[in-house]
């Protein structure tokens, strides 16, 4: 299957069929251990699966650098869909065994979250990633120098640091050959060095063009050229420099609509992965459900395969960079704050659910009508996102994603005061909490997207899951303990924790501008390099 549009379906289609055998086959362990040994089997089947997805910088270095993801990805569901299947039988015989076995499924659990995540990026690029890749220097220029305007002081003090350290790029005798033609007036080869540059380089060619010809003293030259770029034609025509930057973002909203429709996978997955699970454990027996997660795992193997080649990929950073990368890179470290407050925080919703429902008297179903209605909630804002992509920096909507999580974690409140009108109000917010996870959850796509380096999207995709999930169990024993208090107070509690997050993220942001503004300071000139010297020769 070839085409950016056969690849969008191949991955919408097995990213539901994989995440929904993931989602059904937590339950599933719950409710098969519960059944043969007790609740505390239940716990322990359930925790084996789960933990495992820590391993994220492991297993996401199995595809990246990998230009064909399919296989990799087959073998992981066919690893897991096997161990699955093995706890299943073993689990009427030994639970220790059956732990064991799931542990091992886990371990391609970060995977099937966010390895699978990292592959659309290439996916939705369809044809644009080999049009870059022959030959499209200014619309490559322009992208560059958008992403560095967008990752702010910190990526442009980086880069600046990365040039003065590395020298020269290899072909440094080549450019400077194109540099002092480029003084007597021969732009194609200007153009030609431009596009070398970036393309043997990636992002860390994305601020050199500029700090480069400081070095080589070319800086008046480039003025001269700077203002005949920016100058009206002679026909009043609009510069053709901007053409690029417009190309750019039709590839931005192109690439966030495809974040929202991951996005729509997971609450599908989450949906239907534990219904089925309900319907196979009444139909035959929980152990047996278990088991029915594998072979839906099997069919999400086959259809993976038919992935189309990543148009976007680069070759495999060294071990061990990515945790360093989470920690040192300024944007992903405040995403993964982020991903780690707001699903503390958002693992208590279930919890809540059930307090309200205790507090008004209703029976325990109604808690599971209100996370239903998270899930539709969800489902919701997935779909209207497709439609309407967000926009703008990611850094900036994973902050107002966080902000809007912690305010319609509040809403809640407002059906305390009224048992009346409780379960009406209830639902209300449960949709507004799951719409917020919904969004939020998409800004997040976005931020790894963009902040992710080449040849290392998957381990920082199935990193930052495993945090996730991490983040969620931490929030669902928190509100376990909290419970008891009363709803008023879990709700307080969860909505305090988004704020405790943007505290330490606008914390982070102010030092990390104070750093880098002397840098940027004393050398102004270098700050965004300028790519309309090379698109005004392209005309």
């Amino acid at each position: 299957m070839s085409g950016r549009s056969g690849g969008v379906l191949v991955y919408v289609s097995a990213a539901v069929a994989a995440r929904s055998a993931d989602a059904g086959a937590i339950v599933a362990a719950v409710l098969a251990g519960t059944t043969v040994a007790g609740p505390a089997a239940g716990g322990l089947l359930a925790a084996a699966l789960t933990v495992p997805h820590l391993i994220g910088p492991l297993a996401g270095r199995l595809l990246d650098g990998r230009s064909q993801p399919g296989p990799v990805l087959a073998a992981a569901f066919v690893w897991y869909a096997v161990f699955v299947a093995g706890a299943a039988m073993l689990l009427p015989v030994s639970v220790a065994g059956a732990a064991v076995a799931l542990a091992a499924a886990g371990c391609a659990g970060p995977l099937v979250t966010g390895g699978l995540s990292s592959r659309l990026a290439g996916i939705v690029a369809g044809t644009r990633g080999h049009d870059r890749r022959d030959g499209t220097a200014s619309a490559d220029t322009s992208d560059a120098r958008s992403r560095l305007e967008r990752r702010g002081p910190d990526a442009v003090v980086a880069t600046q640091e990365r040039d003065r350290r590395d020298g020269p790029p290899p072909a440094a005798a080549g450019d400077n050959r194109g540099r002092t033609q480029r003084r007597d007036d021969t732009a194609p080869t200007d153009v030609s060095d431009a596009r070398s540059r970036i393309l043997r380089h990636g992002q860390d060619a994305e601020a050199s063009p500029q700090e480069h010809d400081r070095r080589s003293g070319t800086a008046p030259s480039d003025a001269g050229d700077n203002r005949s770029a920016t100058a009206p034609s002679e026909t009043g025509d609009t510069p053709s420099a901007t053409a690029p930057s417009d190309a750019g973002d039709t590839r931005s909203r192109t690439q966030r609509r495809g974040q929202a429709l991951d996005a729509l996978t997971y609450g599908v997955s989450a949906t239907v992965g534990p219904a089925a699970v309900a319907v196979l454990a009444a139909a035959l027996n929980p152990v047996g459900a278990l088991g029915a997660t594998a072979a839906l795992l099997l069919v999400a193997a086959a259809i993976v395969l038919w992935l189309p080649a990543n148009a976007q990929h680069g070759p495999a950073q060294p071990e061990g960079s990515v945790l360093r990368l989470l920690v040192t890179s300024a944007p992903l470290r405040r995403t993964t704050v982020a991903t780690i407050g707001s699903a503390t925080a958002l693992a208590a919703a279930p919890l809540i659910a059930t307090a309200l429902a205790g507090q008004r008297g209703a029976p325990p179903a109604t808690a599971a009508v209100l996370m239903s209605l998270y899930g539709a909630g969800g489902l919701l804002a997935s779909l209207l996102l497709i439609a309407r992509p967000l926009t703008g920096d990611p850094e900036r909507l994973v902050r107002t994603g966080v902000v809007i999580a912690g305010v319609a974690l509040l809403a809640p409140l407002l059906a305390l005061p009224f048992p009346t009108a409780g379960g009406l109000i209830g639902g209300v917010a449960f949709t507004l909490i799951g719409a917020a996870s919904s969004a939020l959850f998409a800004a997040t796509l976005a931020a790894r997207t963009e902040y992710s380096p080449p040849g290392a999207a998957a381990r920082v995709f199935a990193t930052v899951a495993g945090i996730k999930v991490g983040g969620s169990a931490l929030g669902v024993a928190a509100a376990g303990l909290v419970a008891p208090l009363g709803p008023a107070v879990l709700i307080g509690c969860s909505a305090a924790v988004c704020g405790l997050t943007l505290a330490v993220i606008a914390v982070d942001a102010a030092v990390a501008s104070r750093r880098a503004r002397p840098a940027t300071a004393s050398t102004p000139s270098t700050a965004v390099p300028d790519h309309r010297v090379v698109t005004s020769r392209r005309r």
